[in-house]
């Protein structure tokens, strides 16, 4: 439930409430993301404070978007099964976890550390 909240947070639900409601909201995931920084530095010391928030951040996107990307409509998984060579996503935790592996790396490896 939390990664189909995630797909449609930014796109749908933003779009549909007052500005009480998303200052209330945007401050709860400030400190959730301020968790998962934490839980970056923790398992990867390398992170800067900088790093581990964008790790975070970067988190939460990539999860709302491949999830929707990885758990299509209908008739798109229709056509996939049709003809696998149409689909472009491994399963989600496999496109996760390689997308955040990619992305760790690149950001440890960032000149501008």
């Amino acid at each position: 439930m939390l990664c189909e909240l995630l797909s449609v947070q930014a796109g749908i639900l933003d779009h549909n409430i007052s500005t009480e409601v998303a200052a209330h909201y945007k401050r709860g995931a400030h400190e959730a993301l301020s968790g998962l920084a934490a839980f970056f530095r923790d398992v990867l010391p390398e992170l800067d404070d900088r790093q581990a928030a964008e790790a975070a951040s970067m988190t939460i996107v990539l999860v709302g978007s491949l999830w929707t990307h990885t758990h299509p409509a209908a008739a798109v998984r229709a056509a996939y099964e049709a003809d696998p060579d149409l689909a472009f996503l491994p399963t989600f935790t496999v496109a996760l976890d390689r997308s955040l592996t990619i992305f760790l790396v690149g950001l440890l490896s960032d000149p501008d550390r």
